[in-house]
Parts: C-alpha cells; sequence; structure tokens
C-alpha cells in the first residue's frame, strides 16, 4: 500500500509526538532501534548494489568470452558454446537466488528494529516500508528478477537457437 504524501506527513508527525512523550531510557532505547534500522538500510542498498554488479558482469560474460556471437545477417546472433551459456546461466541463477536470500536477510533485521522501535514508540508491532527504504528494495528487486528472466532466456536460447 502506497500512502499519499499528506498520510506520509501525518504518520511522521504521530511519531514526532509519539517520541516527545517517551522517558529519557525509552528515548534511547527506540533511538536505538531506528538508528540501527538506518545503518541497515545503508548496508542493503551496498550489498544489493555490489551483487547487482556481479550479476551484470555475469551476464556480460557469454558476449565477452565468444560463447555468444552477434552477426550481420539472420539470425543476428550464434551461439557457438552452447554448453557455456548454459554453465554461465546456471550460475548466474544461483547468484541471482543468493543475492535474493542475502538482500533479504537484510531486510528481515531492517523489519526486525522497526517492529522493536515502533513497539517502544507506540505498543505497535508493525513494521511499513512505504516511504522507507522500500523503493530501494523494489530496485533490487526488480534487477534480480528481470536478471533471472534473462539467465533463463539465455539457458532456452543456448537449447533452442539454430545452429
Amino acid at each position: 500500500m502506497t500512502m499519499t504524501p499528506e498520510e506520509r506527513a501525518a504518520a511522521s508527525q504521530e511519531r514526532v509526538n509519539a517520541a516527545r512523550h517517551l522517558s529519557p531510557s525509552d528515548f534511547s532505547l527506540w533511538k536505538h532501534y531506528e538508528d540501527r534500522a538506518d545503518q541497515l538500510g545503508g548496508e542493503l542498498w551496498t550489498v544489493g548494489s555490489w551483487l547487482s554488479a556481479l550479476i551484470g558482469g555475469t551476464l556480460a560474460l557469454p558476449f565477452v568470452a565468444g560463447f555468444i556471437t552477434t552477426g550481420k545477417a539472420y539470425p543476428y546472433l550464434g551461439v557457438p558454446n552452447r554448453v557455456g551459456v548454459g554453465v554461465v546461466s546456471i550460475f548466474g541463477l544461483v547468484l541471482c537466488w543468493y543475492a535474493y536470500e542475502a538482500t533479504h536477510d537484510v531486510r528481515e533485521h531492517i523489519e526486525s528494529n522497526w517492529r522493536k522501535a515502533g513497539f517502544v514508540l507506540n505498543g505497535s508491532w508493525q513494521a511499513d516500508w512505504s516511504g522507507r527504504k522500500g523503493h530501494g528494495w523494489n530496485a533490487l528487486m526488480a534487477i534480480g528478477w528481470l536478471a533471472a528472466v534473462a539467465f533463463f532466456t539465455m539457458i532456452v536460447g543456448a537449447a533452442l537457437w539454430p545452429t
């Protein structure tokens, strides 16, 4: 669910008002969990961008290594090394799966810290991604899924492409 700018502002004001009424020890605890979630948000982007770069390099490998060649006439692509394309594609699919698991683990830690901070703040045990690091998560998932589709397409193409 996406929040409108007005809803985001109202939710932010509610959090600030709730933080004003916390005791100093509760405020320190709330701040600890919020700061930890922010740190992990940076880590999510760092881990995700490094893994995305590695996935991008793996996608380029069949072309750079000459496993897939380009031509000026139909069929425009050649697959002189089908086994090489298959191996690289399977490695790429495993790498996409690993990237998802790694980023999902960081996401779960962020949500855990948000839930704890919310519980200290107002007794709510919820984590809301709308407007809070959600755009980075969505971008990483789009990159990962598109890469997985590309690797799958390379496997199918290597198997079925005319010689």
